[in-house]
């Protein structure tokens, strides 16, 4: 990678994840983890790339998932997805949700906008699929950037790990 004063000046490129970028899309969520200091089960070994890689070529396959890059002058430097699920209606803005996930920016390239385009290509996917609602789990450096997009804070969210149990 350039260093910051070496970057190239080339345009932020959004698109879907293609085939050939699955492995660095699946890198970018190992660095996310490693970042937020989440330690999968068993650790994060090479045994975490690869099901990642694995479980990405699945999900690309369902109309419900999309994956998202960012590049500037053909290098990879953010990554984000978002799954569209349904939900009974009554407590929900609508019958369908999506769930932001694995947004992440290399470093070198933060405070760009690069999560900001990633983030507004998950967004309009979920519209096209007519969800109600988009949520997800912010880091305390996203919190701001996701604010600024207009989320709000949701804190009721609880879970059970059914895992060996």
């Amino acid at each position: 990678m350039n260093p910051e004063s070496e970057r190239p000046s080339a345009p932020l490129e959004i698109h879907r994840v293609r085939a050939s970028e699955v492995r660095a899309w699946a890198e970018m969520r190992v660095a996310l983890l490693s970042e937020v200091g989440f330690e999968a089960p068993g650790g994060n070994s090479p045994d975490l790339q690869a099901s990642i890689e694995s479980w990405l070529r699945w999900r690309l396959l369902s109309p419900g998932f999309a994956a998202f890059v960012a590049g500037v002058g053909g290098e990879l430097v953010g990554s984000g997805g978002v799954s569209i699920y349904d939900v009974p209606p009554g407590t929900t803005a609508g019958a369908r949700e999506g769930y932001v996930m694995s947004m992440y920016t290399i470093p070198a390239y933060r405070g760009r906008g690069v999560a900001r385009a990633i983030l507004a290509g998950l967004i309009d996917f979920a519209r096209s699929c007519e969800v109600g609602r988009v949520w997800l789990r912010a880091s305390a450096m996203g919190r701001p950037g996701y604010e600024k997009a207009g989320f709000q804070d949701y804190d009721r969210y609880m879970h059970l790990d059914l895992r060996g149990k």
